[in-house]
């Protein structure tokens, strides 16, 4: 091998390698070179000052820089202040400051300085004046500070009172309120030494209306203050309109003048027509009353007025321009009162009334009459109503009514006939000369017919006449009603077996027929099962009762419908007995059944 090679360094930390090489074969072999080791220098201290902090001394490896012995900080130095200086001073309204310097490094630090003291003099200045002097009291002002001059609440007076200076006012009464007369001080306005001007509280004229005497007219115009005493004219002026002669309404103004009053006030007065004379009724028809006055001297219209008795009150109902007027849409026959008013153009300015003067209208006659009928019959005891047409229609002529026999027909004070006994009679209508009549046959009436138109009269009034009742057997409802052509019809219904049978029976009826029919029909629950046909024929004075079967398919015989059929006939007449005995005081007999077969 040869002597070596190193093929690395060893350093501080770590080892090193030396390589050796064969110089036959070039074969290699290595060994391990040792750590150098550090190699320890000193780092220096460094001095702490006032500004700065300091380091103290440390080591490090030379080789590879490695920190052996680290520094350590050392604290800055307290600064070294000189005694001050006062760069601001201290006032009355501000703090001062006071400057320290350090004598290494410069630096500075500041103190504050307090406030001195307000200095508060007695200083007379307007922008400290809290008063001005008055004519009983000083001026009075804030004290102040002599260095700033700021005020404080603290006040000191300063001069002397002024004194007042009086002066003579005068306030003006108005027409509704006192005026006065005072000492008043044109500075404080204290007043002394009142004199009270009373307001004129009655201002009026001397007349307020003047007959019309067609010269100039015009009233005195007196003032008075609250007090009752007169104002002189001196104190006011008096202005009338013009004219003052003709009819008509006038206004005087007095206005108020001089140093006590003001304001005015406007009063009026009128000039009127005296009263209409000599009012008369000059012509009269049925419905118009014509007037004639004398002419009133400056009146240029009249009003007619017409007394009305409901409201015993005048009533304007004519306006004229002349001395004569007619009032119309009057009745006939009938007395009026009037009375006139003159006065202007348009009537707002009038006289007093004239006397009144009365006057009748003329009575309308009747100049024809005429009746709705000029003959008729009627029943005994039974009345007709006759009406009379007269013209004109305003006729003041009354219709009376008159009968030449009244003992067989009367007639009432409206025109009601009313039969008395069989007969004839002439009805007569008469209205002033004028007559129209009406020939009258008076008929007997029986004692049946009277009954049924009973019975008619009663059901138009009160409607049908219905009642229920019950014979043990069977429930019945009776009804009679009275037909569309006058005739009355008599109806039942009949439920038999708890009402699991119906029947329904109805007949027309009126005097005089010779023939009823009725239609009679059993049902059960609802279905018709028979229909049967009844004729009733007048015999003499009773009735004869026929039964017809028109359909059967009830199961009963032809001779259990009839006999039924015939049961319940008499059991429904029974009925209708009753039912008209109790609403009339009769039966059947009384409506013509006199019997039955």
């Amino acid at each position: 091998y040869d002597s070596g090679k190193v093929t690395k360094a060893a350093t501080c930390t770590a080892t090193g390698v030396k390589t050796f090489t064969c110089s036959v074969c070039g074969a290699k072999k290595t060994e391990t070179i040792a750590k150098a080791g550090h190699k320890s220098v000193t780092i220096p201290a460094v001095a702490a000052t006032c500004s700065k902090t300091g380091l103290t001394a440390g080591a490090k490896c030379s080789v590879c820089g490695v920190i052996l012995t680290a520094q350590k900080t050392v604290a800055k130095k307290a600064h070294t202040f000189d005694s001050g200086k006062v760069t601001k001073a201290a006032t009355c309204k501000a703090t001062g400051v006071k400057t320290f310097t350090c004598k290494v490094c410069g630096t500075k630090k500041t103190e504050k300085i307090a406030k001195i003291a307000h200095n508060y003099i007695n200083k007379v200045d307007s922008k400290y004046l809290k008063s001005k002097a008055t004519c009983t009291e000083k001026a009075v002002y804030y004290k102040s500070c002599s260095m700033c001059g700021a005020k404080t609440k603290s006040t000191f007076t300063n001069g002397s009172a002024l004194g007042h200076s009086f002066k003579k006012v005068t306030t003006k009464a108005t027409l509704s309120k006192n005026g006065s007369i005072v000492d008043k001080c044109t500075r404080c306005s204290k007043v002394t030494g009142k004199t009270v001007i009373y307001y004129p509280k009655t201002i009026k004229i001397s007349k307020t209306s003047f007959v019309y005497s067609g010269k100039a007219q015009k009233p005195d115009v007196t003032v008075k203050n609250s007090q009752g005493k007169k104002i002189g004219s001196e104190n006011y002026t008096v202005k009338y309109s013009p004219g003052l002669k003709a009819v008509g309404k006038y206004a005087v103004r007095i206005t108020f003048k001089g140093s006590k009053y003001s304001g005015s006030k406007k009063l009026t007065f009128k000039i009127i027509p005296e009263a209409p004379t000599g009012l008369k009724v000059s012509a009269k028809t049925v419905s118009s009353i014509t007037l004639k006055w004398n002419k009133t001297p400056g009146a240029s219209a009249y009003a007619v007025y017409l007394y009305k008795t409901e409201s015993q009150k005048y009533v304007k109902k004519a306006t004229v321009t002349t001395n004569s007027a007619t009032v119309n849409g009057l009745k006939s026959d009938t007395n009026y009162k009037f009375v006139v008013k003159a006065g202007n153009k348009d009537l707002s300015i009038v006289s007093p009334v004239s006397s009144a003067v009365s006057g009748k209208t003329k009575k309308v006659v009747t100049t024809g009459i005429s009746l709705n009928k000029s003959s008729a019959t009627v029943n005994t005891g039974d009345s007709i109503t006759l009406k009379a047409t007269v013209k004109p229609s305003n006729s003041a002529e009354k219709v009376t009514w008159s009968s030449s026999n009244s003992s067989v027909a009367r007639v009432s004070s409206s025109g009601v006939v009313t039969g008395v006994k069989a007969g004839t009679a002439t009805i007569t209508a008469k209205s002033g000369s004028k007559k129209a009549s009406c020939k009258i046959t008076v008929k007997n009436i029986s004692p049946v017919l009277k009954n049924i138109n009973r019975i008619k009269d009663y059901i138009r009034s009160h409607g049908d006449i219905w009642r229920s009742w019950s014979d043990g057997t069977a429930d019945y409802s009776e009804f009679i009603r009275l037909n569309d052509n006058g005739t009355l019809r008599f109806g039942v219904y009949v439920s038999i077996n708890n009402r699991t049978e119906e029947w329904l029976t109805e007949f027309d009826y009126d005097y005089g027929y010779e023939t009823v029919s009725e239609s009679f029909f059993v049902r059960d629950r609802g279905e018709a099962l028979a229909r049967a046909k009844l004729e009733v024929k007048k015999i003499c004075e009773g009735y004869n009762y026929t039964s017809s079967i028109v359909k059967n398919n009830s199961g009963y015989s032809d001779e259990a419908i009839h006999k039924l059929h015939f049961d319940m006939v008499d059991a429904t007449f029974f009925g209708y007995d009753y039912t008209l005995k109790k609403h009339f005081g009769f039966g059947l007999k009384g409506i013509g059944f006199s019997s039955f077969k």
